[in-house]
């Protein structure tokens, strides 16, 4: 014959977790998927500003032969 401990019953602990109030989420804020086209698009500014520029240049390139 073996001689058993006796189990003693502990109820388990009635322990709360603290309160943790955390700020509300940040609100979503909706974006466009990234494709990679910022680099194409910024090729397509630069060609833009260079066509115009160049347009300025012969509109008063015309002017000044005009007047001459």
């Amino acid at each position: 014959m073996h001689h058993v401990p006796p189990m003693h019953h502990v109820p388990p602990a009635r322990h709360t977790a603290p309160r943790v109030f955390a700020p509300p989420a940040a609100a979503h804020i909706p974006q466009l998927a990234a494709t990679g086209a910022e680099s194409a698009l910024l090729a397509a500014a630069g060609g833009a500003a260079a066509l115009m520029l160049g347009g300025g240049v012969l509109y008063r390139r015309g002017r000044a032969m005009a007047h001459a």
